[in-house]
């Protein structure tokens, strides 16, 4: 009985130190150094090898981690949530057999092995302070390092910080992945204990970084998700977050004019483009509403010569793979946010309200930033564990 016990403590030992590589691994593919002063341009010369490194690097890491995962750990949770993954992979991988056969028709498997891992393996663990301290530092560093470099380089220095989008991106490819974590950096403050002072100065550091990337989508995620932190356990929290919402959208169309002003973004006042985007992903779903295009949609116009996916997570899902993916989906989704206590809740709106207006989600095989959330979701946990019977859908 002694020897069982050690070969189980041991086997627990291994699955939580396979999960941190898991998590550290695609921290290190989405925080990559990719401003315009990066030492990584001297290797990666084209955007196109930078996104294939941290892309497929992350895949194939987390693919081969989850079968590790899998086969240390043969008994998974949450089966209830992970039906409805089942389902929308195999809708996933039906509708891309419209197209023939393409090596992304194995994306669906290697999906739900991810899933299996991150819905019903990891939620069984505990995780300390330490790995907490870890994460937030290196977010931390991440985010501010670049505001504080910014503000003693010289004027060609400080010209690298403005790469792709036009604002300040950090130390990031474009300004909306660095405020994206800049957001999450914040979130993250909100659940640790540490002192009034040292929060109010290092959120305020975030919030400059914030303004200085003038990325609507974080700052306006940002703020709905830190109103449902605070009051979502208050009577007529709905009504208050819709009068804030509400109130927030007017203020912001009266100072447009005035903002566009002084920004550095010419598509401030311009969501012409992006009307157009939705109508031409409306239409492709139209056009096939059951299994969609079968492969991941792209809008080509004289707006978007390269092709830009919808920005939009419901709109894309709907175009690429139709109307049963979608439901399936967004069922999983819901139930992996039932399971969740506030912290884990509040990070995992913040996600979705991104998702809403930045493709950063995949309908396939999970990004870094999913990855990312769903650990921080467990890892920042008020009791930092979460027990089997709370698995029980309501």
């Amino acid at each position: 009985m002694n020897r069982c016990n050690t070969i189980i403590i041991k086997r627990d030992d291994v699955t939580r130190f396979l999960l941190n590589v898991m998590l550290l691994t695609n921290l290190f593919f989405a925080l990559f150094p990719a401003w315009k002063g990066s030492i990584i341009w001297n290797y990666l010369p084209d955007i196109e090898k930078y996104f294939l490194f941290t892309g497929y690097g992350a895949i194939m890491v987390n693919f081969l981690l989850s079968i590790v995962l899998i086969s240390l750990n043969t008994k998974i949770y949450g089966r209830s949530i992970l039906v409805f993954c089942y389902l929308a992979m195999s809708v996933f991988t039906l509708s891309m057999f419209q197209n023939g056969f393409s090596f992304k028709i194995p994306e669906g498997i290697m999906a739900l092995c991810v899933y299996m891992v991150l819905v019903g393996i990891l939620p069984k663990f505990h995780f300390g302070t330490k790995m907490q301290n870890l994460i937030l530092f290196v977010l931390l560093f991440w985010s501010i390092l670049p505001i504080l470099y910014f503000s003693l380089a010289p004027i060609h220095i400080k010209a690298l910080f403005y790469s792709i989008g036009g604002t300040f991106s950090g130390f990031a490819l474009h300004r909306n992945f660095y405020a994206v974590y800049v957001g999450i950096a914040f979130l993250l403050l909100m659940f640790v204990r540490y002192k009034m002072l040292y929060k109010f100065i290092l959120w305020i550091l975030l919030l400059i970084g914030l303004l200085l990337s003038e990325c609507r989508t974080a700052i306006l995620a940002l703020f709905i998700v830190t109103f449902y932190y605070k009051y979502s356990d208050k009577r007529s929290f709905y009504f208050y977050l819709v009068i804030a919402i509400i109130v927030g959208f007017i203020c912001y169309s009266m100072l447009l004019d005035l903002l566009s002003e002084y920004t550095m973004r010419n598509d401030l006042d311009n969501n012409v483009t992006r009307e157009e985007l939705y109508k031409g992903f409306w239409d492709f779903f139209v056009e096939s509403p059951i299994l969609g295009k079968g492969e991941d949609a792209l809008y080509y116009s004289s707006s978007y010569p390269d092709g830009s996916p919808a920005h939009n997570l419901v709109l894309q899902i709907m175009a690429s793979y139709g109307v049963f993916e979608l439901v399936f989906f967004l069922v999983f989704y819901i139930l992996i946010f039932r399971t969740l206590d506030i912290n884990g809740k509040t990070l995992f709106l913040y996600l979705f309200i991104i998702s809403m207006f930045q493709p950063y989600i995949d309908v396939g095989f999970p990004t870094s930033l999913m990855v990312i959330i769903l650990y921080l979701c467990r890892v920042f946990s008020k009791t930092n564990y979460v027990s089997i019977s709370q698995w029980r859908i309501a």
